[in-house]
């Protein structure tokens, strides 16, 4: 349903969303600054900058909705925001994977005797998230026409009250951009199959703390699944009382994401609590 107020245009719906993201968004940004404070180590940075470009994600990606059918230039922006969002979105499972590789075998081998690995992941995620940008695109469609046709950018704001604002997953660059959203979240579970090798592999607490981290870093992927596949699963989740309802169990997974990761990086392993007790040695030495 279309709401107008001082001629600016949106989908109540799609301002209800914005109102369930945009705390998600905030718990994320607290609980990064949280891991971030319990160390200095490159892996708190890893995934303080992961749940940092998360949150930025999930911020712009309620918003643009919003604003998208508001003229030409609205559309624009909400798609510049939808560009920005794909990016930070490549970051949060690269900065995964750098993570999984330190925790698996260590900052010195990780970073510096493995460095061909570290670019070849680097170049994988941010190829991924340049197809995705160029392919994927925030359309505005009219609901009162037979097969909803996308509305031209020049004739916005809408002159029906039935439009809905979406991404494109109908036409060829659409299907495309939905083939790499699917590459993008088996990318993320990479990330999580390599917490799971080395889960198997440890016992007490390097193990509790690998499995945490291992479950919130599978809490994203399985939220985009969720929301990817819900439609085609639950059609009668996208009915318009029902929807904020269904999106907000979505919204719940990805906010379970933070808070693993971060109780599994509170829990201390023995290498690291004999790296704290030498460290005061090796500044007065």
């Amino acid at each position: 349903m279309m709401v107008t107020i001082m001629s600016f245009v949106y989908e109540s719906l799609k301002l209800t969303l914005l109102f369930i993201k945009l705390p998600n968004a905030l718990f994320s940004l607290l609980i990064a600054f949280k891991i971030k404070g319990l160390s200095k180590y490159i892996l708190n940075h890893l995934f303080y900058l992961a749940f940092i470009c998360w949150s930025v994600y999930i911020s712009l990606d309620g918003v643009l909705y919003v604003i998208a059918p508001n003229g030409e230039l609205a559309y624009i922006l909400a798609n510049v925001m939808r560009d920005i969002g794909v990016l930070m979105l490549a970051f949060t499972p690269l900065c995964f994977i750098l993570a999984s590789f330190i925790i698996k075998e260590g900052e010195e081998i990780a970073l510096n005797m493995k460095k061909g690995r570290m670019i070849f992941t680097v170049v994988v995620s941010f190829v991924i998230a340049l197809v995705m940008i160029l392919t994927d695109t925030i359309v505005v469609r009219d609901s009162s026409k037979p097969g909803k046709p996308f509305i031209d950018p020049s004739l916005l704001p809408p002159t029906t009250v039935n439009f809905k604002v979406t991404f494109d997953s109908v036409s060829l660059q659409g299907q495309a951009s939905s083939f790499f959203i699917l590459a993008f979240v088996a990318w993320y579970v990479a990330s999580v199959l390599l917490m799971f090798v080395q889960q198997s592999r440890e016992s007490g607490a390097k193990r509790n703390r690998t499995r945490f981290i291992m479950i919130g870093m599978l809490a994203i992927p399985a939220g985009i699944c969720y929301f990817v596949l819900l439609p085609y699963v639950v059609p009668v989740s996208q009915e318009p009382n029902l929807q904020p309802w269904f999106n907000l169990a979505g919204q719940l997974v990805w906010a379970t994401s933070p808070v693993l990761v971060y109780f599994g990086m509170r829990i201390k392993v023995p290498d690291e609590v004999v790296k704290v007790m030498e460290q005061p040695q090796k500044d007065r030495s």
